[in-house]
């Protein structure tokens, strides 16, 4: 007899603080196999935090542009997502997140699929594939998978219809095992190896400024100023905690977060390198040979490709 696994009622209040409003939920038709919650963002709404759930999170893009910066170890990392890309979350974490769009006139759907831990932990053992738990995971991943985007319009659309759960059920262990069968989706997005600094609160004030303004013209007046401290005492107190010159840290994260949009967007290089803080491509082309090996275009091509 198969175990009856259903979705933890703690990712119901997951969002409640999240700008926008839900447009439809799977509970209204009786589906207990996942969660299914049709969301509409309202950019621009500040941050907010949302609150942890032992299902894992799938939240699937289906209309409009939207960036999600997501605060993890004293740093604000972006990802951009366009439809039908989306963002995996490991059951068990909070998040702390601020939503923003270039295009804010269009309107912007999220579909969050709550699945089940226990589905993906028992398709990942029944195919011979490592336990996978969450402690270590990073905070999230963004994919580019046709069959997850496939899944959700699938269960969208039956939600509308009103399908059984016994539809809901199929397609969550159906998600699960192609979830656990993924290469780690949950390695695929970058380690930074830039030292934490969220021990130390002046520190950690003035790399989570950084991280937020990557495109502003930033001093060392200002970066001390944010920490609280001279900018004698905060760039000596600063090398000796990283190993880097305030300077030096500010080029990582400015190189790090383009190579993320590299990876996740389809914007142009020199856009890209606007973003983060370079008035001309070239300039950032040459940084980011310097500091990873090969060129932004040459980087992109192999990350699609992987």
């Amino acid at each position: 007899m198969t175990e009856i696994i259903r979705f933890d009622h703690n990712s119901l209040i997951s969002n409640d603080a999240a700008p926008g409003e839900i447009l439809s939920r799977s509970t209204a038709i009786g589906w207990n196999s996942l969660l299914l919650e049709l969301f509409r963002c309202d950019v621009g709404g500040g941050e907010f935090e949302t609150g942890a759930t032992t299902d894992h999170r799938i939240s699937l893009l289906i209309t409009g542009e939207l960036d999600v910066d997501t605060l993890h170890e004293g740093l604000w990392k972006r990802v951009s997502l366009r439809p039908g890309s989306a963002l995996l979350v490991p059951g068990g974490q909070a998040q702390r997140l601020r939503w923003s769009s270039r295009r804010q006139r269009l309107r912007t759907e999220i579909l969050h699929i709550f699945l089940p831990r226990q589905l993906v932990r028992d398709a990942a053992m029944s195919n011979g594939l490592p336990e996978r738990e969450a402690p270590g995971w990073p905070e999230q991943a963004l994919i580019r998978d046709q069959v997850v985007a496939t899944v959700g319009s699938s269960l969208l659309k039956a939600m509308s219809e009103r399908a059984p759960d016994t539809y809901a059920e199929t397609a969550a262990r159906w998600l699960a095992a192609h979830i656990a069968s993924m290469r780690d989706p949950w390695t695929m997005g970058d380690r930074s190896v830039l030292t934490d600094v969220t021990d130390d609160p002046g520190l950690s004030r003035a790399v989570e400024f950084m991280s937020a303004n990557l495109g502003r013209r930033l001093t060392l007046e200002l970066l001390a100023r944010e920490a609280g401290m001279s900018r004698f005492h905060f760039s000596r107190r600063f090398k000796v905690r990283t190993g880097l010159t305030p300077f030096a840290f500010l080029l990582a994260l400015r190189l790090e977060a383009g190579r993320r949009m590299l990876a996740t967007t389809d914007e142009p290089v020199n856009r890209i390198a606007n973003a983060c803080g370079y008035e001309r491509g070239s300039h950032f082309g040459t940084a980011f040979v310097r500091m990873f090996g090969e060129t932004p275009t040459a980087f992109r091509r192999r990350a699609r490709n992987a």
